[in-house]
């Protein structure tokens, strides 16, 4: 599922994947950022973040194991450097809530902010939350591009 985002990854301010190798060779495949494998982890029924042990001891509430993340979607993943952003729609702010609190325990992030939530009504979804998350990448370099992800395929929409 994942691996069919990488029609639409867009990179910018990165080298070719051919840079400096003979005009023949063929391009390198795009790597799914390894935030992105994290996110998809989280979202994945019956699995959960790569949880930081340090994170665990000093959480002020335990994950809920009967979530489901298939009440949460993401519609927009950026990356740019460190910093993340993720736009996605919910069933309800608990999901939203529990999504922010699976990243916070995760090794791969930090500084996770609920920017937004909005309660929003459509003919396809009926009525959900739209929201906006910003965070911090823990192993991405700072000078990284910029990636950009839309129409993604991940959770419950």
């Amino acid at each position: 599922m994942i691996r069919a985002l990488l029609a639409v990854l867009l990179v910018a301010s990165a080298l070719p994947a051919h840079a400096g190798t003979p005009s023949d060779a063929k391009p390198a495949k795009k790597q799914v950022p390894a935030e992105l494998d994290e996110i998809t982890r989280i979202m994945t029924k019956g699995k959960g973040p790569d949880v930081d042990p340090m994170k665990a001891k000093t959480a002020v509430s335990p994950i809920d194991p009967k979530w489901d993340p298939a009440h949460v979607w993401l519609v927009e993943y950026k990356q740019h450097g460190t910093k993340l952003v993720l736009l996605g729609g919910a069933a309800d702010p608990h999901d939203i809530a529990e999504f922010a609190k699976r990243l916070q325990l995760s090794r791969f992030f930090e500084g996770i902010t609920i920017v937004r939530t909005e309660r929003k009504r459509t003919k396809k979804l009926g009525p959900h939350y739209e929201f906006k998350l910003t965070l911090k990448s823990r192993v991405a370099e700072p000078s990284g591009g910029l990636i950009v992800i839309r129409s993604i395929s991940v959770g419950g929409s």
